[in-house]
C-alpha cells in the first residue's frame, strides 16, 4: 500500500482527472491535457500559470505514465 498524497499531490491528481474529464481534451495529445490540469491548479491555488508548476513531473510517474 503505497503513502497517502499530501494536500496539494491530491489537488494535483484531482485537476489531472478534471482535465482528462474535459471532453474537448480528450482528443488531443497528453501534454494538452497536462496543460489544462496545470491551469485548473493554478486558478485554484491562485498560482502561476504555464510552462511549470513543481509536482507534475513527479504526479505523471506515480501514475506510470511515460515520460515524453
Amino acid at each position: 500500500m503505497s503513502a497517502p498524497l499530501s494536500p496539494h499531490a491530491e489537488l494535483r491528481r484531482q485537476c489531472l482527472e478534471w482535465a482528462f474529464q474535459t471532453r474537448e481534451f480528450t482528443d488531443k495529445p497528453q501534454d494538452d491535457v497536462l496543460l489544462v490540469a496545470q491551469n485548473y491548479y493554478a486558478f485554484i491555488t491562485g498560482g502561476p500559470f504555464w510552462p511549470v508548476l513543481p509536482g507534475w513531473v513527479h504526479l505523471r510517474a506515480r501514475a506510470g505514465e511515460p515520460f515524453p
